[in-house]
């Protein structure tokens, strides 16, 4: 499943609306967990902290739409990317062994946070406008109507209705003035900024609205 930066971000403000609610953490180990009845339980991921059954849903539900978007299957398979992932620091807080087989055990704290954390590096990595309709930047868009839109803006967008200073404009994008006049008409080595100039067309309004009537 092919996923951009918006994607991302809107996964992000999911998990963010679970923040202030409680304690979200899950118990993983190596070895098969069993259910109270001893039935033998499909996860190596067991609830051990949520504030309520529906809530604990809703991250479930936010857990494979992000397990999804990595190409992979279930929610675990979200929860074990924050597992190995550095930021968690989780650790192996158990070891034992069972029918000559050996197993390990930890506790993943803050599940929410750490979701929340992991959405960001996704979208650092994730590209720009993959036509998804999740973004408003169109994937063939050249750089010069990315400039376009921008210098429309910028006319309008000084002091009392007044333009403001290309340098300025420039300044927020994260460029200098002169690799803006570039992108202006085209040149080629302007093609290095044509992230950082979607992202501010896109942040400023400046792009078509989602799309819609996706089957």
């Amino acid at each position: 499943m092919e996923t951009d930066s918006a994607f991302w971000r809107g996964l992000r403000a999911k998990f963010e609306s679970l923040a202030l609610l409680g304690e979200f953490s899950l118990i993983w180990t190596s070895k098969q967990s069993l259910g109270f009845a001893g039935e033998v339980l499909p996860s190596q991921w067991i609830w051990f902290r949520f504030p309520d059954h529906s809530h604990r849903a809703r991250l479930i539900a936010f857990a494979q739409e992000g397990a999804k978007a990595m190409n992979a299957g279930t929610q675990d398979d979200w929860f074990d990317a924050l597992r190995q992932a550095d930021f968690t620091e989780f650790k192996v807080t158990g070891r034992g062994q069972l029918n000559f087989v050996e197993w390990e055990s930890g506790e993943l704290v803050d599940v929410v946070k750490h979701s929340i954390t992991l959405c960001y590096q996704m979208e650092l990595e994730a590209p720009i406008g993959l036509a998804t309709g999740e973004s408003g930047i169109e994937p063939a868009m050249p750089i010069v109507e990315l400039v376009k839109r921008i210098e429309t803006w910028r006319l309008q967008a000084g002091g009392d209705g007044g333009k403001l200073n290309q340098a300025v404009v420039a300044d927020q994008i994260g460029i200098n003035e002169r690799a803006y006049r570039a992108a202006k008409v085209g040149k080629p080595k302007a093609k290095d900024h044509h992230s950082k100039l979607a992202k501010f067309a896109e942040k400023k309004g400046l792009l078509p609205g989602p799309k819609t009537g996706r089957k």
